[in-house]
């Protein structure tokens, strides 16, 4: 029965791994989102087409 808690821990330690990939992908797409809102903005102020 000693290899049922092995499995378990182990399930848990990858679920874990894939959810810590997941939030490093989330922080990527994030950065990504942040840096297209910044361009936009400025492009706007360039234009004169400040419309919050």
């Amino acid at each position: 029965m000693m290899w049922k808690e092995g499995l378990r821990i182990l399930q848990m330690s990858i679920s874990r791994k894939k959810n810590y990939e997941i939030n490093l992908q989330r922080a990527e797409i994030d950065k990504q989102i942040q840096k297209i809102l910044e361009e936009e903005k400025k492009l706007k102020e360039k234009n004169g087409k400040i419309d919050s």
